[in-house]
């Protein structure tokens, strides 16, 4: 995963829990007045401020070329000019697009042949993150460079014209790149497939797209749901089978959480948040109904995990500060799966998640050091001690939590 400076890991798994489940005494945010409350417009203020603190530093962060790397002294890097260049976007809007011109023109000139945008490493990973920046930026001329961006995240998508049957475990699903000269090690992953599959979205595939029912056909099978997920697999000579908790995994052969074992010596991946906010993510994008036993089981599992200060399932993991690691694309994966979620009529009124804008950004904000950055401190996997990577995930969090409904 992401060696140098590209995005790597980076975008791979998650992890943070405010107060436990779900909110001080039923404050609401926006009572039946139309007005919010004194606390929940404090808590608005303080996130805005935050937000306003963190691009200040991102801004003053950048090269003179207007560019981001991953570490101070190395070259720039496109999935982590793409991702800070959506965050500001995200959190200033359009008004921001003359000062990121320079990046955007940037991000669309490292566009391949084959579509894809990157700089030898990470292709689909990069790819995505650019497609949503440019995107997000709502400059007409970058059309062409976003429509050829898509062809290249479908040629990714394994098929039938990589020799991927429907049996496949591989199939529908989308890896790091392209590997037509070692196509025995695609290693498509529900983190890689969630990016590409929002980027297919933001750029308007029409939902009906083979593209997404392929992708529906390798995202179910990272979820222990024996309902809809059949598949057996074996580790260490010890078969290990689906659950039926709901969440997902990493891999339908493979959790970052490790192996999990059920009374009566079953074993199943374990479920871990990051990737569950990810699935359920994916299944909006896939326009699954939600009321459908999939989608359902998927917010029974994230209700039961709540948690906005550890990634759940990963303190199960042998390490010190386990149940942080990831914890900034936890976060990524969990505003934005709720966002989109309610988007599409899901109510969370009297569960864990009802006030979940609230308690994330408490959580983020608290998180911030003084000159305004963000690093996860507690651990550091995933290049998490990153903080241009750390700050950009949090300004993405921090407005998707202030963002009203689509």
């Amino acid at each position: 995963m992401i060696r140098t400076v590209t995005l790597v890991g980076v975008l791979i798994i998650g992890s943070l829990t405010f107060g436990g489940c779900g909110g001080d005494g039923g404050e609401q945010a926006t009572p039946s007045n139309g007005k919010e409350t004194r606390s929940a417009a404090d808590w608005r203020e303080e996130a805005r401020n935050s937000m306003s603190r963190a691009v200040s530093w991102l801004r003053s962060h950048a090269n003179p070329e207007g560019l981001w790397a991953f570490a101070p002294g190395q070259p720039p890097s496109v999935g982590i000019t793409g991702l800070a260049t959506l965050a500001i976007l995200k959190a200033e809007g359009r008004k921001a697009v003359p000062d990121l011109k320079r990046a955007l023109d940037w991000l669309a000139s490292k566009q391949h042949e084959d579509g894809s945008i990157h700089q030898g490493q990470l292709a689909t990973y990069s790819t995505s993150i650019a497609v949503l920046a440019l995107k997000e930026s709502r400059v007409e001329s970058y059309g062409p460079v976003i429509s050829k961006a898509m062809d290249y995240l479908r040629q990714v998508q394994l098929d039938e014209e990589e020799g991927y049957q429907r049996d496949s475990d591989y199939y529908g699903g989308i890896g790091y790149e392209k590997k037509k000269d070692d196509p025995t090690k695609p290693n498509p992953n529900l983190s890689t497939t969630a990016w590409a599959l929002e980027a297919a979205r933001a750029a308007g595939l029409p939902k009906d797209d083979p593209f997404f029912k392929k992708a529906l056909i390798f995202i179910q099978r990272t979820q222990n749901l024996s309902e809809t997920n059949d598949r057996v697999h074996e580790e260490g000579g010890v078969k290990v089978v689906p659950g039926n908790d709901g969440g997902a995994i990493y891999q339908p052969w493979a959790s970052k959480a490790g192996i999990q074992e059920l009374p009566g010596g079953r074993r199943i991946y374990r479920s871990y948040g990051s990737m569950t906010y990810a699935l359920l993510k994916s299944y909006i994008f896939c326009d699954l109904d939600p009321r459908d036993p999939r989608v359902r089981a998927a917010v029974k599992w994230l209700e039961k995990n709540w948690s906005v200060e550890t990634n759940p399932g990963m303190e199960h993991l042998d390490e010190e500060n386990s149940a942080y690691r990831g914890l900034f694309y936890y976060w990524v994966t969990l505003s934005r799966a709720l966002r989109v979620s309610e988007k599409r009529n899901l109510d969370f009124a009297g569960t864990p998640m009802a006030h979940w804008r609230r308690d994330l950004a408490r959580a983020v904000v608290r998180a911030q050091k003084e000159d305004g950055s963000f690093v996860n401190q507690k651990n550091g996997a995933w290049w998490e001690s990153s903080p241009i990577l750390a700050t950009a995930y949090a300004t993405l969090v921090l407005s998707e939590c202030l963002a009203d409904g689509e």
